[in-house]
């Protein structure tokens, strides 16, 4: 009896996420047209679980494609605030910069993939249906900063034989 070319596929992962870099102004420098600009980024670690479900394409049900949603949450820890009054201007922007991704953010995977004998290659796109950060804070004050996360995957992989049922 052949299998359903339907199929269910959980998944945990964990994900490193850098955002592009950005620049701040911070503060003028010598000369007075000159201004001081310090780049940084987003950085945040997840754990993520995805609950995709499949379809195979051809008969001998190599070619397949997934979809569904994943809930991300963030994983690394910050430590305490850093004191505004003594930490450098870069300092304190890189502490707000470190708290600002959301504790968890809804996901959505979509993907094609094969499965040879041995082998199997997926490319897989990842759309962030919530914002990675919403908000920034920095010095008592908050401001919209808006960051969403895109992901492209492509992933080769080595398994052991597939049982047929």
């Amino acid at each position: 009896m052949p299998r359903s070319r339907w199929f269910g596929q959980p998944e945990l992962r964990f994900q490193s996420v850098l955002s592009a870099p950005f620049q701040y102004y911070s503060g003028l420098s010598s000369g007075f047209f000159s201004s001081s600009t310090a780049t940084t980024a987003f950085y945040v670690d997840q754990m993520q679980v995805a609950a995709l479900a499949g379809y195979t394409f051809d008969a001998r049900q190599q070619w397949y494609a997934l979809l569904g949603p994943a809930v991300a949450w963030r994983v690394n820890k910050s430590g305490p605030a850093l004191p505004t009054a003594t930490a450098s201007l870069d300092d304190a922007v890189r502490d707000a910069v470190d708290r600002a991704p959301a504790a968890a953010q809804l996901q959505l995977h979509g993907g094609l993939g094969w499965w040879g004998r041995h082998l199997g290659v997926e490319a897989r796109y990842t759309h962030g249906l919530t914002p990675l950060v919403r908000q920034l804070s920095f010095h008592n004050r908050t401001y919209d900063f808006l960051v969403r996360s895109s992901t492209v995957m492509f992933t080769v992989g080595y398994h052991g034989r597939l049982s047929q049922r």
